[in-house]
């Protein structure tokens, strides 16, 4: 037989419902009247309700309904024995569900000292094997629960509504003591028929392992770049432990070398530090002067006298290779470059781009040759030529830093004419990149600038003056010994008698002595170069 109510199955012959204990129709009047004469009160059936259901208070008013008028002792008595069984199943059941929470808690702390971490655990798993036919949910909760709980196990409505809490979860450290609480909402009631019991505790913290000092700032690396006084510095990490984002500085930028700048770790990225690795920092900031940021040259004693003979020796080699690229080697020959000083000049403007340059200067000495119809030009000439180097720093170090390939040359030209003709009514001639005159060169390079640069010079002016060759006679060079008249000018491809010793010799196309040769005419020279008679 199936009940009206709830439509649980029931034996044919029951009267009562076994689930809501709703009568079901099959018993008579006369047999409830005689069954109330034995002293039953229509209750055989209540053994039939389940184990861990609490009977309700409209399931039992349903089940004294059923017994029609009763004479007020009887009913008295009955409403006894009723009550009295009903409580002594509320009590067996109560005690069944009476679950002691603290025997399934476990609380500890773990990670290391100060940075220790408490962990709570709740064995779920031993109170579902101990009370899993008994967590059952309560025959009276109304539609709305009752729709909820459909979707969910007893167990998993104790969960949502039983925590223990902490008083503190992190930074933990050994000999604290840590109060916890138990936190139960009470509508965990109106879903079970059951009894907690907790008593709120203290954890105490103890055996958390020490972190082991760590040297953060070993694997740090600071990066200059830009020049004073704008300097910059970057940051580069090379551990896993942290990473850059970890580290701050207190300046950045506007760096001079010599300031000081202080370096910081988080303290949360060194916390997940020990968290992963148990290892701590030693020092959380550390100071840095500033150093290696390059300043742009403001005056000559910046500069070593290596540093100033290395300009000079890139200022001399763009002259020569200015020479062997631009000249002609058959006429031109480069004799010689001689170095007579250097002018610093400093930009009065600190913000222009164009902050220096250093200018190299330099006695340039050629020989030009040329030779048609019989008319021969071959003269030794002298000139001036700069070489000039912007935007030069030095390093802390001493480090010069400019480039030896980007320069600045003369943009003054000059001629010099051979007056032998070269046919169209034109003559030989050459052009040049450069100064006649230190003074002129002094003046366009250096004191046109000086509205907008300061100048420093260092200059040798006993180099400055022009030689010109007067005395005659012998002189040894770098091809050999040459003959000079008073002219100036050297003899050359022609026989010689030396006036003062008589002897005779004889000079090649270039103007050097031969020796140990013939002449044109078979003349023997000797190694001397007197021409054997």
């Amino acid at each position: 037989m199936f009940c009206k109510k709830c439509g649980a199955e029931n034996n044919d012959n029951a009267r009562f419902c076994k689930k809501c204990g709703e009568p079901l129709g099959n018993m008579q009047k006369d047999d409830r009247e005689k069954n109330m004469s034995e002293g039953l009160h229509g209750y055989e059936a209540a053994d039939e309700i389940e184990v861990g259901k609490r009977v309700g208070k409209d399931n039992l008013k349903k089940a004294a309904g059923g017994f029609g008028k009763l004479p007020k002792k009887a009913l008295a008595a009955g409403a006894a024995a009723a009550a009295g069984a009903v409580l002594f199943a509320g009590f067996s059941i109560s005690n069944a569900n009476n679950i002691d929470l603290n025997k399934y808690l476990e609380i500890t702390a773990d990670g290391y000292n100060e940075y220790g971490t408490a962990y709570v655990n709740i064995d779920w798993d031993a109170i579902e094997e101990k009370y899993e036919k008994k967590l059952v949910y309560r025959n009276d909760i109304s539609g709305q629960r009752f729709a909820y709980t459909y979707y969910m196990e007893p167990l998993d409505i104790m969960k949502e509504y039983v925590h223990v809490i902490p008083e503190q979860t992190s930074d933990l450290a050994n000999g604290m003591e840590v109060p916890y609480t138990w936190k139960i909402d009470d509508e965990l009631y109106e879903f079970l028929d059951i009894k907690l019991k907790h008593k709120d505790g203290v954890l105490e913290v103890k055996e958390l392992e020490e972190p082991e000092k760590w040297n953060a700032f070993e694997a740090l690396e600071l990066c200059y770049d830009g020049t004073e006084p704008y300097g910059e510095v970057s940051l580069k990490y090379n551990d896993k432990k942290l990473n850059t984002s970890a580290f701050s500085c207190s300046r950045t930028s506007g760096l001079r070398n010599g300031d000081v700048i202080t370096v910081s770790i988080d303290d949360t990225a060194a916390e997940n530090c020990v968290r992963q690795y148990g290892v701590i920092p030693e020092e959380y900031t550390k100071e840095y002067t500033v150093d290696g940021i390059p300043a742009y040259v403001s005056r000559m004693d910046q500069l070593s006298e290596a540093q100033q003979e290395q300009l000079v020796r890139d200022g001399r080699d763009a002259m020569i290779s200015y020479a062997a690229s631009q000249w002609d080697s058959e006429t031109e020959m480069l004799l010689d470059v001689k170095p007579v000083g250097s002018s610093l000049l400093v930009n009065k403007n600190v913000d222009d781009n164009d902050h220096n340059m250093i200018i190299e200067m330099y006695k340039v000495k050629v020989r030009n040759c040329y030779s048609d119809d019989g008319e021969t030009f071959d003269e030794t000439m002298e000139y001036f030529w700069i070489t000039a180097f912007e935007n030069i720093k030095v390093k802390s170090d001493g480090q010069l830093v400019y480039s030896s390939t980007d320069y600045r040359i003369p943009s003054n030209e000059f001629r010099i004419d051979s007056g032998v003709s070269t046919g169209w009514w034109s003559t030989m001639g050459w052009r040049y990149k450069g100064y006649r005159d230190f003074d002129e060169l002094y003046r366009k390079e250096v004191t046109a600038r000086t509205d907008e640069y300061t100048a420093e010079d260092m200059i040798d002016r006993t180099l400055t003056m022009i030689e010109e060759r007067k005395e005659s006679g012998w002189k040894e060079e770098e091809g050999g010994w040459r003959y000079y008249d008073e002219d100036g000018a050297y003899i050359k491809d022609s026989r010689f008698d030396d006036p003062e010793t008589g002897k005779s010799y004889y000079f090649d196309e270039n103007g050097y002595m031969m020796a140990n040769d013939v002449t044109p005419d078979g003349k023997q020279i000797g190694e001397d170069g007197v021409i054997t008679e």
